[in-house]
């Protein structure tokens, strides 16, 4: 599908620019930390950084990538979700949520499309980063397949870290809660497990499908593939943000000195590990 038909860069930044500045109004007046104070403003915070994030995966992916892509992040994530509530044997103890919005056995299905909001911010990440060093993605028989592995475990890791911020914050404005409580900040460790499980499935299956099923890649991408790492970074500072509003300093700290540094250094290792040798290395080689 030729999605320059409905979608152009433009849009694209447009979306993404006015998902951030709802955040940043979001943040500033505290929408956040009170679900009955400023809906509207709420409700834009949800709906357009999801927005933002499917014309991305549509513009880069193709109509049919970016749905497959959706569906595998919705489907994976409800199922687990689904589970975790009723069951509490996916991430952890059993917990529940108190979220605003249309549910499906216990689980509020923003929380699913917000699955998708995350693992395609990740992907787009790490693909990112690969393509800023002048790279290109694994694929088959091209490349070893040792590096496809390290960009799908690169990706758990990435989605990892950002619920190691954002559940400590979520579960003190009381949007979901463990009535066990945990080891981490009153979260139990099972459940960064199942985060890392999670994205394993949903990155492994779609990096799988495409190293063996690769698409064309724009020639005229341009500025537009540092949308999904600008997009993590607003991501991290947001909920760094509001752990120091909370406050949960230490958890800020955490995430300034920790969380943040180690994942920009890992997408600056997965680019350097794909980049292609430099002149004086070819050159080597031919002599």
């Amino acid at each position: 599908m030729n999605s320059g038909k409905f979608l152009n860069q433009k849009l694209i930044w447009g979306l993404f620019f006015v998902s951030v500045l709802i955040a940043v109004i979001s943040n500033l007046s505290g929408a956040g930390l009170n679900t009955d104070k400023n809906g509207p403003v709420l409700s834009a915070a949800f709906v357009l950084p999801f927005l933002a994030v499917y014309a991305h995966a549509f513009y880069a992916l193709g109509g049919k990538r970016s749905l497959f892509f959706l569906g595998l992040s919705f489907l994976t994530g409800l199922l687990f979700e689904v589970i975790g509530v009723n069951f509490g044997t996916a991430l952890g103890q059993a917990y529940s949520y108190a979220m605003p919005g249309p549910s499906l056995a216990g689980v509020p299905l923003v929380v699913p499309l917000f699955w998708f909001v995350f693992i395609y911010t990740v992907y787009g990440s790490t693909n990112a980063a690969v393509r800023i060093k002048g790279a290109k993605l694994p694929t088959a028989p091209a490349t070893q397949i040792k590096f496809l592995v390290f960009l799908i475990l690169l990706d758990a890791v990435l989605l990892t870290m950002i619920d190691l911020i954002m559940d400590p914050v979520m579960v003190g404005w009381g949007r979901w809660s463990w009535p066990g409580g945990g080891s981490y900040f009153n979260i139990p460790v099972e459940n960064f497990l199942g985060w890392f499980l999670i994205s394993l499935l949903v990155t492994g299956a779609y990096r799988i499908f495409e190293y063996y099923h690769p698409a064309s890649e724009r020639e005229n991408e341009g500025g537009i593939i540092y949308i999904p790492v600008l997009g993590l970074t607003v991501i991290y500072a947001s909920f760094i943000l509001y752990a120091f509003m909370m406050p949960l300093r230490s958890l800020g700290f955490m995430s300034i000195f920790l969380y943040l540094p180690l994942a920009f250094f890992l997408l600056n290792m997965a680019g350097n590990l794909l980049k292609p040798p430099g002149p004086s290395a070819i050159s080597r080689e031919k002599i």
